[in-house]
């Protein structure tokens, strides 16, 4: 309501944004969005899809648009360098967490169901649960990385390159196997569109999470008494067949959903609600709270069917043409970082929908629209 708010009273105090708002390149995006609305039609608990709907599809509208509308490239140093000693403070806490092995605002002013489960074994931080804080330190990091570059003072220059080595290992310390995928995805796709000599950087880059793996594999091995999760990257947990066992049954049961309701899905939040009556093997061993797709464009493709699917994946494929038609022109150097960061970013985010239901989270999931609307932003006004 407050983003809808301040969007309202930049539409009528800024007439600038209309045009932005109304630009026929986010054709897409409107297709989308009514595209989507197909999650209501086969739903069978209305009170769930109506709640699923306000909280995480009601905003996209809002957020997209005001980011769009309010992002400003002469603004573009100062904001980085508030979300990266953000993100920054976030990770500090989380080594905090982590080495204190206990969270005050957890115990004293926040209900935390997660937090007796990974207290001391993968960092929280303030975001509630690891996969979360993983992401969007994740979403962070290329931007530090941007940043960096922009910077022309050495302080400054210091000062991003700080955060940007707190955010990284923050984030392989929620021991997010998503998260190591999404990192060294973001790393590529900034090596690939920023870097002339190419091949040693891929190497160093590829290097970089087998070495994750083989040190984390020894410390499991060697110190597996440590309270820190290292196991969920060493070889052995990564090569466990059982772990993929129950990844391999959900998308079993999530094809006879989409089987059932092809067209318009089975309605949005009703993966869990139907769970039950997909999955009667493992129903009464699996908490409430596991009873989801791991996995985003599953849950989208079943809620939504591939009508709803479509329109997802045509946004995304919209806004990956128009960027990619943008670094190819010769970009100064300023606005090209800025557009590499925020796209790796963004796909970084994606990345993480393979492992959980990442936009079905308050954090992840508004920092994927905003974005979303700053790369509308930035590609469009490239384009002219």
């Amino acid at each position: 309501l407050v983003v809808a708010i301040l969007l309202l009273a930049l539409l009528i105090f800024d007439r600038n944004a209309y045009k932005l708002i109304f630009d026929k390149k986010d054709a897409p995006f409107w297709i989308f969005l009514l595209l989507i609305m197909g999650g209501f039609v086969n739903a069978k608990n209305l009170s769930v899809a109506y709640g699923h709907f306000w909280a995480y599809i009601f905003p996209i509208l809002f957020l997209y648009f005001y980011a769009k509308s309010t992002f400003k490239e002469r603004h573009s140093a100062l904001i980085l360098r508030c979300v990266c000693i953000m993100a920054a403070s976030v990770a500090i806490y989380g080594f905090i967490e982590l080495i204190s092995n206990k969270s005050l605002i957890y115990i004293n002013y926040i209900n935390n169901q997660y937090y007796n489960i990974y207290a001391g074994f993968r960092m929280m931080s303030i975001h509630i649960h690891p996969a979360p804080l993983g992401t969007y330190l994740a979403a962070i990091f290329p931007l530090s990385l941007a940043l960096y570059m922009m910077e022309k003072n050495r302080l400054l220059k210091l000062i991003s390159i700080i955060c940007a080595v707190i955010i990284f290992t923050g984030a392989l310390f929620t021991f997010s196997r998503g998260v190591l995928l999404a990192l060294l995805i973001e790393m590529l796709i900034i090596a690939f569109f920023s870097i002339k000599e190419k091949r040693i950087y891929y190497f160093y880059i590829i290097l970089l999470p087998v070495l994750v793996i083989l040190i984390s594999s020894i410390l499991n091995h060697y110190y597996g008494g440590l309270k820190v999760n290292f196991g969920r990257y060493s070889f052995r947990i990564l090569t466990l067949v059982f772990e993929y066992s129950r990844k391999f049954m959900l998308f079993l049961g999530a094809e006879k959903m989409i089987l059932d309701q092809p067209f318009f899905g089975v309605g949005f939040g009703h993966f869990r609600v139907l769970f039950d009556h997909y999955f009667p093997s493992i129903a009464s061993i699996t908490e409430y709270d596991k009873k989801i797709a791991d996995c985003m464009y599953l849950t989208i493709l079943a809620e939504t069917g591939i009508i709803g699917f479509g329109g997802f994946m045509f946004f995304l494929y919209s806004i990956f043409k128009n960027i990619y038609r943008v670094l190819k022109v010769n970009l100064d150097n300023q606005n090209r970082f800025l557009l590499i960061g925020f796209f790796s970013g963004f796909i970084g985010i994606m990345c993480t929908f393979l492992t959980y239901d990442t936009l079905y989270w308050i954090a992840p999931s508004y920092i994927f629209w905003s974005y979303a609307g700053i790369l509308s932003y930035l590609s469009a006004k490239k384009c002219h």
